[in-house]
């Protein structure tokens, strides 16, 4: 008679697994599984738990084959459906755990948690209405299932419903105090509502409850971001990294971050990005190539069109008139819009294009498969490292040229890219150079701004009645670093008798810190004056108020100081050696207004001392600047869509003919 123990029974060893998966388990538990599949191969069951063993282990790749064993073995399972699907969500399949869940309530329609698990998926993938729905339905069955709680509060703050949104994000936590995702969620919606004190306070909740929460790094880096405390968010992206590498977004964040440093060196900053591309493109440089495009020197350019901003955003504004005036014969224009939300201005770009993608929900993988399958012959790049990029897509090369230009005033660090345009104003070619992994190709013209529609009138310059200057800046208050204010107070201390005005500061935390900051440098709060972000409306009928902008460095204003041009204001800019540091230089010296830029901080002080003693200089040019926008913009725009034409000309006929990339300027 032998002595060897009687092997477990299937639902012995199922109910083993169960344990080891409610102990926390899931090495052990994969290893039961795994065990009790080779003993019952045909027992659906035991494979379901070794691919939900792995599943739980963060192996959602190595967890597909094992479930879909199950369904193929017991298709009528609603359970193994539900958990492939979660397989193929975490993998970032959405359409295949889309079909996953779909199957799971063909089967049982009103199973709460398998609803909540498609509301997710749905909000993944960015089809938001339906997430809504989903989570709806499951919360109608288990009011307190607090993972639909958060899929319903996700869902309805993607619909610009946030009032909503905050309500079933804290529903969530009080269900669920131990789900960090409920705390980042939480987190996000506070920051969006003004709250970012109390967007840090849940946010660093998600981390105490799971310290290594790469998300919650993240987006601490983005609140102190936000609040201009360089030091922390650096601090905190670095440590993003740290536990999730393959995060593009924690990259971006970490380099935006940067980029905003007045102590962060030009060849550091290259450096930086450089290692970005390093990290994301080692994976794919061997695969580079393959495109089945024609190499007609001569044929109708297919050019795509990438960017989260293609909306009423500033890149909107830069993008709309190049569209307009580009020649249709010679270029097909294909866009691409990794944003989830589209707007007015999303239907009039819509419009300007010859075919238009929302591809939000797309993978880098489909998205990469949909540039190649549409021949793109020349791809923009129009975020670079700010929100909705998709720089991953970029460093696998997925048609013959990329092209940056716009959305980031810097280098992606990408050698995958192979141009940047930069206007001429901007930097002399070679110049730059050394601080961009592209190669940089010279415009005359680099860009053209279409206003707002219905500009308020110009007024009168306001110190003509006051008898003070009243300076203005309305960028983000991330610009506005303790370098900018100290050097905006040493104007204020040579001018005592004017005041500064700064706008877009929508919560305390902000303005607390900036007026301690002016007050170190003997500032005193009574001569500052803060205004909340505001409608466009209101924000542009706020530089009636103001005599002057002073401008931000080493990030300069872009849109803004594109806005006060049109609204009589000019910009005092410090330029720098960088190209952040550059765009007010150039928005500037096109206004015609050198004398407005200013090559060192002493001279900064200087000249807004003698812009305070010329006041009707100053009122004269305050007349007369909307005008002369009008007369530029007129002249250049079709003149520069004119000279995009040409740069994509020769840059397609160089690859034509089997030439490298390399640098060029594009003729007048």
């Amino acid at each position: 008679m032998s002595n060897q123990p009687a092997a477990p029974s299937l639902a012995e060893g199922i109910n083993h697994c169960l344990a080891l998966l409610r102990a926390g388990q899931p090495a052990a538990m994969e290893a039961a599984a795994d065990r009790l599949a080779q003993a019952f191969p045909a027992a659906a069951a035991a494979w379901q738990m070794l691919g939900v063993a792995r599943l739980v282990a963060g192996e959602a790749a190595r967890a597909v084959e094992p479930l879909e064993r199950a369904s193929r073995l017991a298709p009528q399972d609603a359970g193994v459906w539900d958990n492939l699907g979660a397989a193929h969500n975490a993998l970032r399949h959405f359409d295949r755990a889309a079909a996953c869940y779909d199957t799971s309530l063909g089967l049982d329609p009103r199973d709460p948690k398998v609803l909540s698990n498609a509301a997710a998926n749905a909000g993944d993938a960015g089809r938001d209405a339906d997430a809504h729905a989903y989570a709806a339905r499951a919360l109608a069955l288990d009011p307190a299932l607090a993972h639909a709680h958060l899929a319903l509060g996700n869902a309805a703050a993607r619909l610009g419903r946030h009032g909503e949104a905050l309500a079933a994000l804290r529903e969530a936590v009080r269900l669920a105090p131990a789900l960090p995702q409920a705390h980042l969620s939480l987190g996000n919606e506070l920051q969006l509502a003004g709250d970012t004190a109390g967007a840090i306070r849940v946010t660093e909740d998600a981390l105490r409850i799971a310290p290594g929460f790469a998300d919650a790094q993240q987006n601490l880096g983005r609140y102190h971001h936000d609040l201009g405390h360089m030091a922390a968010a650096a601090r905190h992206y670095r440590a993003a990294l740290q536990l999730a590498p393959q995060r593009l977004d924690a990259w971006s964040g970490w380099l935006f971050c940067l980029a905003h440093d007045a102590g962060i060196g030009a060849a550091e900053l290259f450096r930086a990005h450089r290692e970005f591309g390093d990290h994301v493109e080692a994976t794919w440089r061997a695969r580079w190539g393959g495109w089945l495009n024609a190499r007609d020197p001569h044929k109708r350019l297919r050019v795509g069109f990438v960017s989260g901003d293609l909306r009423d955003h500033a890149v909107a504004h830069f993008v709309q008139p190049i569209w307009r005036h580009l020649d249709r014969d010679s270029i097909e224009i294909i866009a691409y819009a990794t944003q989830t939300i589209e707007d007015a201005r999303s239907a009039e770009l819509r419009q300007l294009a010859d075919a238009w993608h929302n591809v939000a929900g797309l993978d880098d993988d489909a998205l990469e498969a949909a540039i190649r399958a549409a021949r793109i012959d020349i791809l923009f790049d129009l975020s670079g490292h700010t929100a909705q990029h998709r720089l991953g897509v970029f460093a696998r090369k997925p048609a013959p040229l990329l092209i940056s230009w716009i959305g980031y005033p810097n280098t992606t660090g990408l050698t995958a890219i192979d141009y940047r345009f930069i206007g001429r104003r901007a930097a002399a070619p070679g110049e730059l150079d050394a601080q961009f992994s592209e190669r940089l190709v010279h415009l005359p013209i680099g860009t053209v701004f279409q206003p707002p529609p219905e500009l308020p009138l110009v007024n009168p310059l306001p110190a003509l009645e006051r008898g003070f200057l009243t300076f203005g800046n309305f960028n983000r208050p991330i610009k506005l670093t303790d370098p900018v204010i100290g050097l905006w107070s040493a104007v204020l201390r040579a001018l005592p008798g004017s005041r500064m005005l700064i706008g877009a500061v929508s919560n305390d935390e902000v303005r607390q810190r900036l007026t301690q900051a002016f007050a170190q440098h003997g500032i005193d709060a009574a001569r500052l004056d803060f205004h909340p972000r505001v409608g466009l409306r209101d924000y542009l009928e706020l530089h009636h108020e103001i005599d002057a902008i002073l401008d931000t460095f080493p990030f300069t204003g872009g849109t803004t100081t594109n806005q006060a041009l049109w609204m009589g204001v000019p910009t005092l800019t410090l330029t720098g050696d960088t190209l952040p540091q550059r765009q007010g230089a150039g928005i500037m010296a096109r206004a015609g207004l050198g004398e407005w830029i200013a090559d060192s901080e002493a001279a900064f002080v200087a000249r807004a001392v003698d812009i305070a003693g010329a006041p009707h200089e100053l009122a004269a040019l305050r007349g007369r600047l909307r005008g002369n926008c009008e007369d530029y913009a007129e002249s250049e725009t079709a003149q520069a869509a004119r000279l995009v034409e040409s740069a994509l000309r020769t840059m397609w006929q160089r690859w034509c003919a089997g030439e490298p990339a390399r640098s060029f300027e594009v003729a007048p």
